[in-house]
């Protein structure tokens, strides 16, 4: 049975490439390449960060909006310090 939810949280890179991780590739994958596309765009304006978080459209999902929060990849245990603002920021969207 599926669900429609308002939106799904998305973690990706600071290169934006949603091939790249195993969620963000599922979301790639059942929404449609149209998601990537929209993410590069709505990201073109903006200084790309750890930390920020991007909307798109949910396309093929069964959601209404993909929330993308560009987390760097953390190898030395600080990645709680990385998430904490990137979590506070969601619920502000």
């Amino acid at each position: 049975m599926a669900v429609q939810v308002d939106a799904l949280i998305n973690s990706v890179g600071e290169h934006l490439d949603m091939s790249g991780g195993t969620v963000s590739n599922a979301i790639l994958e059942a929404a449609g390449y149209d998601i990537q596309e929209e993410l590069v765009r709505v990201a073109s304006t903006c200084d790309v960060q750890s930390g920020s978080v991007f909307v798109t459209d949910g396309y093929g999902l069964n959601c209404t909006h993909v929330l993308h929060a560009v987390c760097s990849s953390q190898r030395d245990g600080s990645s709680v310090q990385v998430l904490d603002p990137v979590c506070e920021r969601l619920y502000t969207v």
